[in-house]
């Protein structure tokens, strides 16, 4: 199995699926990790890069990140209320 630390992350998408047993490292997640969360492909972003993906979202206030070091940071609860937020668009 493939591991990825922080700053070894390829940011074209081919990670998403290389740890399959891939958990969080802590209670706040990066970009990349958050990314990996919502299993975000750029075949399925429309060849967006998945990094590029989260912060579009963060963009258009659809994500929520925390700011540390000048940097974003997204809780699993935030990503959860994204993931109960296109289900519910997509059930109306």
């Amino acid at each position: 199995m493939t591991t990825y630390t922080d700053g070894d992350w390829p940011l074209d998408g081919t990670h998403l699926a290389a740890s399959p047993g891939w958990k969080p490292a802590g209670p706040l997640l990066t970009d990349v990790e958050a990314a990996t969360y919502l299993r975000f492909d750029a075949d399925d972003m429309g060849g967006r890069d998945a990094v590029e993906s989260i912060r579009h979202l963060v963009e258009q206030d659809k994500l929520r990140p925390c700011k540390l070091g000048g940097r974003n940071r997204f809780s699993v609860k935030e990503l959860d209320r994204f993931i109960d937020s296109q289900t519910d668009e997509a059930s109306a």
